[in-house]
């Protein structure tokens, strides 16, 4: 891929690669609003980064490839590259994308990670293309996750592994107190949940290893054994 900063866009398994290079103002601006949220979400006793150490320290040794499921504004896949490890991430969400893109060049990261703008259940990549996927804080967002599991154990290695968590009752509680004023919600029932994928697991060659709950989240890990 170019040397430059950018996104690659999938459309009927067809990548378009195109640039994105956030200005100087772009990276400041959301790097004082990260550090405001960041302190929003402490003051309400959740720690954003607390999360990601949780989830990447729960898989170590890490080894790439990696792939993170649900790019968001990238705190997971920024999280694997300070830790030296090459990342690929993707979302839907063309926005988030960008976000996550200035937030890494803000880190000095943008040659750790690269950015897909794909559908989740259709993951652009090669059969057994990775050794490690990793999804944060996202299932709540699906309404079906079936395929979903179908198409990481596809991209994945044999013996590679499917680290995903979710929110507590009591994280979900937390979000709803800090977005009540913009009246936005992360109800529960709304999307799939961190049962749901792991009743799900053992129908697409993955069995469940290992489970915890810390730092309000729901975590389990997964590995490819079919």
């Amino acid at each position: 891929m170019s040397g430059m900063t950018g996104l690659a866009r999938w459309t009927n398994k067809a990548m378009v690669w195109e640039p994105f290079e956030p200005t100087r103002n772009l990276i400041d601006e959301l790097k004082a609003t990260s550090s405001e949220k960041d302190r929003l979400f402490l003051d309400h006793g959740f720690d954003r980064h607390a999360v990601t150490d949780f989830v990447l320290d729960s898989v170590e040794p890490i080894r790439g490839p990696v792939l993170d499921i649900g790019t968001g504004k990238g705190l997971a896949a920024i999280g694997v590259a300070k830790r030296g490890h090459k990342v690929v991430t993707l979302d839907p969400d063309e926005e988030q994308i960008k976000t996550a893109i200035t937030n890494t060049v803000g880190e000095d990261l943008a040659s750790m990670i690269e950015f897909h703008i794909a559908d989740v259940n259709d993951l652009p990549f090669e059969d057994e293309s990775f050794n490690l996927a990793i999804m944060v804080d996202v299932i709540h967002h699906l309404e079906n996750a079936d395929n979903l599991l179908s198409e990481v154990s596809r991209v994945l290695v044999h013996g590679g592994r499917f680290v995903f968590c979710d929110f507590t009752d009591e994280g979900f509680a937390i979000l709803d107190r800090i977005h009540g004023d913009d009246g936005h919600s992360h109800a529960t029932m709304e999307g799939e949940t961190v049962d749901g994928l792991v009743h799900g697991l053992h129908n697409h060659g993955l069995r469940c290893v290992s489970r915890d709950t810390r730092f309000h989240q729901y975590l389990v890990i997964a590995e490819k054994v079919g």
